[in-house]
């Protein structure tokens, strides 16, 4: 792997929760039709079966809560809840979709509907690269994210992008090398993978190889 750009994450926003029944029901309708027969999403998770179900629920709860009949609204709660839990499901596998689409991100998740936000880039954690007393050794390392992968590169013309190569992709955040060159600068950078999103990379870091 060479200075590859960083894969843009996308994400899918309903900004539904806070809105009136009548309009949770009509979003909700909404991105049913749009996902319906829309070959970007072949298995939408939970199924657009259920979640029309479940909006029907609520439409019929939200009719009978405006006759007055008592418990009828304590009623509406958990059918509501229910179902925004079901679009909120809905919205991750839109977006995780979405997101094997990097380019294509963005259109394939307003085809569902559904609003789109750039996630910030996540900040790289502190990244340090320590010349060893072993002569031609350096010993890499950063501090561990859950379920993520690191990718370290070495370079010793760090302004010249095809010059980067990787010597590390693993779940382990250390990683010595050997047999470099005593007396050469070495230049390092590393970047995380997670949920298949690569962040950007880390500010470089030199160290002179004993």
């Amino acid at each position: 792997m060479s200075n590859n750009k960083p894969v843009p994450k996308f994400q899918a926003v309903l900004r539904i929760s806070k809105r009136s029944n009548p309009e949770v029901i009509s979003r909700s309708r909404i991105y049913v039709t749009e996902m319906t027969g829309n070959a970007y999403f072949p298995n939408p998770s939970p199924s657009l079966s259920s979640i029309s179900t479940q909006i029907q629920l609520l439409e019929d709860a939200f009719s009978k809560s405006q006759t007055g009949l008592k418990g009828s609204v304590a009623q509406l709660i958990p059918i509501r809840r229910q179902l925004l839990l079901m679009l909120k499901a809905l919205a991750a596998y839109v977006e995780a979709v979405a997101n094997e689409e990097s380019d294509l991100a963005g259109p394939i998740i307003q085809s569902a509907g559904m609003d789109v936000k750039r996630a910030p880039p996540k900040p790289n954690r502190a990244f340090t690269a320590e010349a060893l007393p072993m002569s031609g050794q350096i010993r890499l390392s950063t501090q561990a994210i859950p379920r993520s992968v690191f990718i370290y590169q070495v370079s010793t013309q760090p302004n010249n992008p095809a010059s980067w190569e990787t010597v590390h992709i693993d779940l382990r955040v250390k990683k010595t090398l050997t047999g470099l060159t005593p007396g050469i600068r070495y230049y390092f950078r590393m970047a995380t993978v997670t949920n298949k999103i690569q962040s950007d990379w880390s500010p470089m870091v030199a160290v002179i190889a004993r």
